[in-house]
């Protein structure tokens, strides 16, 4: 918890889980509150309303448990109730209290709430939760606090015979304390399953409906009158009856001992989430279960419509215990009273499927074993349903159609059988129930919901089938609905290289342009995500002559002319003509210089348009004329209009990252340019979050993965905030037949090992006194925002820490504030930076120099210049034809012994082998930036050991940011949130402040 002298934010608090009235519906409706604890542990007073926004400010994460409950009561909100129950054709809002005069609305909204409200219930019990009872912002929350039974809650119920009726109480008993409902306040919380709090303790009603109590709460007795005992008793009271203890007088009395049949009913354990099969023996009018002490029961009987007899049932020990023994048989084990454990301990949660449905599954199973038993199955009431126990099965089909696949499934449930797709939308509404022809719901197991999900949320339907495009092939796999793997036999294709590359590939790259073709072959895209400096543009070159040698010797793909040729002037080319390839390479205006040499090196016989710049073109004749045009991803959103005019045979993205905000218009501008093959080229396709993959994959397979919505509902969430196991694993399975990705490690063995260093320097005694005073402003402003993640916020939290930073680096570098005005002092890492780089100057070595601020680099420019010191420039701010003309003379000239750049300017694909050092001058928030930089020295080609030297001011943020890194980079194979948005979260303020 945070450390913090304002009072609004306390030291010490809790989640308390709190029911409250909803009038109109005349329900309790759950909510939670951020409250004070004391030092006891005791809760005092409330600060605000928790939400999963909310929670992280005060140092409470969002578990498993908190999600659900969460969940829960976003479901049971008004807004959310209001929308669930519109009419499905209402052109006008309706408020929730005008939809709930409506009866059967009602009816079927306090269902839903009362299901919802007892797995809310259930689950705080289960974990202990703090839960109070309508609670006030002004009350000490500790005296409206429910507490949790030790002991369970017994109904009795007492009936009277007189000449004009019967007379029935209700009593409930605690332990030995018999207790009227009217005595004690009771207030029935749900109906079914029924909830009751009595004196601040809730219980869960066994066997009644909540709403049984009702009538008591006003009254001790109920007079039936004759002409409606029949009715009554039927309706109300019978099968309470067989399984609540009876007092009874007044009656004419018989007695049997006849067993009439043996039952099991699917049951939860009162207070533990572990589901039993309860054996229940079944006497004329009387239930006794297994294990009851009591061998005898007053029941009662109907002799007409008005007579009741009194019968005393006598239990039959030997009949029960062949039962028994036939249980055991199955493997049933007794755990405790009339509970028997399932087979193979089904019900008590031990794999990962839901205990419950893993019960009925197993129970389903053994059905048809127990009937020959002699057993009957009482079919489990969940969420008033009665819930199907048939075994389920399926058959499927797969019929491939050009670029899509159409799925048939036939789901059969006992003598029931029809299509799969009927239970399409139960998955995709997370709704398990599916109703049978005979009234019954067969309960969706929670295999076929996970197995499914994606399958029902990305396919399409047609009829009574679903479709999925090609791209969206791993569903299938994954499901073992695919028999062949048509890669796998595309491999077997013979792969020969292009005759005019002009290289000898590596082994790797070699795989890795094999791998591109497979996905050209079947027009699906693809992401080339090797490390930095392995060789993706050439890996793509291949690709691109091959496509356009096929291209030549077929003549061209087909055009708007049947696949001719237009030449410049508008003439139809004769076969044999040239043809062009007509490839868009879009990518960063600082590569554009990089790629048309490695096109010269290695693919010659390619013709290359740089359409960048005030002079491009915008006649699409004449950029149809080339093989490759290469444009910037702002020139392409502004020149969007001209490139969609161009059916391209390929569209290619290096460094794509670029899109990797979906609502970016850059995003949406690549999205609309049609063509026949897409490439995605990045070293870093996860950068900062999920969603940078999302816009991979829909730039090259569009739909593949659903809408982003759907994305960030089914995967962004489970990974990024509660770390899905399951979740990554389906996302890894969608994604990695599109997705190849080599580490330096794993490819090229040869390359000169490369070795990262920090070197931590002192800052001097001045510098250290305002750094000190400006973290403690920052940490009495900063800790004391109630929301650190709200964007506003997370502007100020990255501006005073860019402030720490920079003073870190060199107090010049803020000078111009009133408080660094008058420092006339020096950097203790400035003078550390210099005599380190004098040192390997003098050995000849050449050295990368970045740094996230150009105004720190200009430090530097101007002691070298004052020196006499040769070195390179790149920043933002440099064209690129002298981003070119740098890279040349820092590779060429041997006096040229530094390379100045801003990290974000010289990350991304520069070739700089020349360089043997890298100096990072401070910690960059994402570690995979800092990658990227080291990466242009320590890349294919370099033949000298590389060291990365990270220059670290010890004692300040920079260390923390350093921890941070570490910790993020350990996820480096998963899938990672980025630190800088760590830092905008309370910990995250704490771990860098205090």
């Amino acid at each position: 918890m945070s450390q913090t002298a304002d009072p609004t934010i306390p030291q010490h608090t809790a989640i308390v889980y709190n029911l409250h009235r909803y009038l109109p519906g005349g329900w309790y409706l759950p909510d939670a509150w951020i409250v004070k604890t004391d030092p006891s542990g005791k809760l005092t007073f409330v600060v605000q309303r928790a939400t999963p926004d909310t929670i992280g400010s005060y140092g409470h994460e969002m578990t498993a448990i908190v999600n659900r409950l969460f969940s829960i009561i976003e479901a049971l909100s008004e807004k959310n109730l209001e929308e669930k129950f519109q009419p499905p054709k209402s052109r006008k809002k309706i408020p929730l209290d005008e939809l709930l005069q409506e009866d059967e609305v009602k009816k079927t909204a306090t269902r839903y709430v009362h299901r919802l409200m007892a797995g809310f219930l259930e689950k705080a019990v289960e974990e202990q939760l703090p839960l109070t009872f309508m609670i006030q912002k002004k009350v000490i929350v500790e005296e409206v606090r429910v507490q949790y039974p030790t002991v369970e809650l017994k109904p009795h119920l007492i009936f009277r015979r007189t000449k004009d009726g019967v007379r029935y109480r209700l009593n409930f008993s605690t332990g030995e304390d018999r207790w009227l409902v009217r005595e004690r306040h009771a207030v029935p919380l749900t109906n079914v399953p029924g909830w009751l709090l009595v004196q601040g303790v809730l219980y869960q009603l066994p066997e009644l409906n909540g709403y049984w109590v009702k009538p008591f709460i006003q009254k001790d007795e109920i007079i039936v009158p004759n002409r409606m005992l029949r009715t009554y008793f039927q309706k109300f009271i019978l099968k309470a009856v067989e399984k609540t203890e009876i007092d009874a007088e007044g009656f004419d009395l018989t007695s049997t001992r006849k067993l009439e049949n043996c039952r099991l009913a699917l049951t939860r354990h009162p207070f533990r989430n572990k589901w039993y099969v309860q054996l229940k023996f079944q006497y004329m009018g009387a239930l006794f279960l297994w294990g009851d002490k009591q061998e005898m029961r007053t029941a009662l009987h109907f002799e007409s419509e008005s007579e009741i007899r009194v019968m005393q049932v006598k239990r039959n020990p030997e009949a029960e215990q062949q039962a028994v023994e036939e249980l055991k048989k199955l493997r049933f084990a007794n755990v405790e009273g009339a509970l028997w454990q399932l087979p193979d301990r089904a019900g008590e949660g031990s794999s990962e499927q839901d205990p419950f449905h893993e019960a009925v599954e197993c129970l389903s199973g053994l059905a048809e074993a127990l009937q020959a038993a002699g057993f009957q199955l009482e079919l489990p009431d969940f969420e008033d349903k009665k819930i199907n126990l048939l075994p389920a099965s399926w058959e499927q089909e797969v019929v491939q159609e050009n670029d899509w696949f159409d799925l048939r499934i036939m789901v059969k449930v006992g003598k029931f059988e029809f299509p799969f797709a009927r239970l399409i939308g139960h998955i995709r509404d997370n709704d398990r129930f599916y109703e049978l022809p005979d009234g019954t719901y067969f309960l969706i197991p929670m295999e076929w919901m996970t197995r499914f999900h994606g399958l029902a949320h990305l396919g399409k339907m047609s009829g009574e089938k679903l479709r999925l495009s090609k791209s969206q092939r791993p569903l299938l796999e994954s499901l073992g609905l695919a028999e062949e793997d048509q890669f796998a036999k595309k491999e077997e294709t013979p792969f020969s290289l292009p005759k005019l590359l002009k290289a000898t590939l590596r082994p790797y790259q070699l795989e890795g342009a094999k791998w591109l073709v497979r996905h050209y072959e079947e027009g699906l895209g693809a992401c080339l995500a090797d490390d930095m400096g392995l060789g993706k543009t050439l890996q793509t070159l291949v690709v691109l002559l091959l496509a356009k040698e096929r291209q030549t010797v077929d003549g061209g793909r087909e055009t708007g002319d049947g696949g001719r040729q237009i030449d410049l002037f508008g003439e139809v080319a004769q076969s044999g003509d040239f043809v062009p390839l007509k490839a868009l390479v879009i990518l960063p205006a600082s590569l554009v210089f990089n790629w048309e040499r490695e096109v010269k090196k290695f693919a010659p016989g390619l013709t290359t348009c740089n359409h960048t710049g005030p002079n491009r073109t915008k006649d699409t004749r004449l950029l149809e004329r080339y093989d490759i045009v290469f444009t910037t991803y702002q020139t392409a959103r502004r020149d969007l209009p001209v490139l969609q005019k161009i059916k391209w045979e390929y569209v290619v993205l290096d460094e794509s990252q670029y899109i990797k905000n979906p609502q970016s218009a850059v995003f949406k501008a690549v999205g609309e340019l049609e063509a026949n093959s897409r490439i995605s080229l990045s070293g870093t396709p996860i950068e900062n979050s999920l969603s940078d993959l999302w816009a991979q994959m829909e730039f090259l397979n569009p739909g593949m993965l659903g809408s982003f919505n759907y994305f960030k509902k089914h995967f962004i969430r489970p990974i990024e905030k509660l770390d899905d196991d399951n979740m990554k694993n389906e996302l890894r399975n969608l994604v990695n037949p599109y997705l190849l990705r080599r580490t330096k490690e794993e490819v090229a063995p040869d390359l000169p090992p490369l070795t990262e260093a920090v070197v931590y320097v002192e800052m001097t005694e001045e510098q250290k006194k305002l750094y000190e005073k400006e973290k403690s402003a920052a940490r009495n402003k900063l800790l004391n925002i109630s929301d650190p993640g709200n964007p506003t916020n997370r502007v100020a939290i990255l501006a005073a820490l860019t402030r720490l930073r920079q003073i870190a680096n060199h107090p010049q570098l803020v000078v111009g504030d009133e408080q660094v005005a008058d420092f006339k002092g020096e950097s203790g890492k400035f003078e550390d930076v210099l005599a380190y780089w004098d040192k390997i100057r003098r050995s000849g070595h050449k050295a990368l120099i970045f740094s996230s601020f150009e105004k720190y680099l200009q430090l530097y420019r101007q002691q070298f210049d004052a020196d006499g010191h040769p070195y390179t420039w790149l920043t933002g701010d440099v064209p690129p034809d002298q981003r070119k003309k740098a890279v040349d003379q820092f590779n060429e000239d041997k006096n040229v012994q530094a390379f100045f750049m801003t990290t974000k300017a010289g990350g991304v694909g520069l070739n700089l082998t020349a360089a043997d050092y890298v100096f990072v001058l401070d910690p960059w928030w994402n570690p995979f930036a800092e990658s990227q930089a080291i990466a242009r020295a320590h890349r294919i080609g370099q033949d000298k050991k590389v060291m990365a030297v990270k220059f670290i001011a010890r004692d300040s943020i920079e260390e923390k940011i350093l921890q941070m890194q570490e910790r993020k980079s350990a996820l480096a194979g998963e899938f990672v949130a980025s630190p800088e948005k760590v830092a905008c979260t309370r910990e995250g303020l704490e771990s860098l402040l205090l």
